[in-house]
């Protein structure tokens, strides 16, 4: 078990995080983005630089590539049918359109639980959160593969942009 120190900063982010939580209980218009930002700010101030660059490079590619790859074999709505009741990975696998092979639908569904997506309720056994429904929407399946498939590029230019153009914000939009 790693020892901690606990800092000022974390103090005063826990009593943040107090007085959000009964804004948020009163239904006080703000407090749930509050909230959000308190806690956000709290796991930033919690992480150690190895976990967060983990987040950085494994988590969130990963959960994107496993959002995407849901989105390919409609898994969310293999997960989604039967009013979301619970499943297996076998169970979801055999629903998926194509189909897919039960392990991968397995390990993305775990990764998928780790990340939030979805909801492992008990060993293998899978429900969707509102966020893994909304994901059966066209509206919210259309954004992520646009995010996957072509936003994300921008991203991974960026670097190479900034120095070819000696570090400098681009001044026109069409500017490649």
């Amino acid at each position: 078990m790693s020892s901690h120190h606990v800092t000022p900063e974390v103090t005063a982010l826990l009593d943040r995080i107090d007085q959000t939580k009964q804004a948020y209980l009163s239904n006080k218009p703000g407090a749930r983005e509050a909230l959000l930002q308190t806690s956000q700010d709290l796991i930033s101030e919690l992480s150690n630089p190895s976990e967060s660059l983990l987040h950085l490079t494994w988590a969130e590619p990963t959960h994107l590539a496993a959002v995407r790859f849901g989105l390919e074999v409609h898994l969310f709505e293999a997960l989604a049918r039967d009013n979301g009741v619970p499943k297996t990975s076998e169970q979801i696998a055999q629903h998926c359109q194509p189909q897919a092979e039960t392990l991968l639908v397995r390990r993305t569904l775990r990764h998928l639980a780790a990340m939030g997506t979805v909801r492992e309720t008990d060993i293998d056994l899978y429900a969707p959160t509102p966020f893994a429904v909304r994901l059966t929407e066209k509206h919210y399946r259309d954004t992520v593969i646009f995010i996957q498939d072509d936003f994300n590029r921008t991203h991974i230019e960026a670097p190479e942009y900034w120095k070819q153009h000696g570090y400098k914000s681009p001044t026109d939009g069409k500017d490649r």
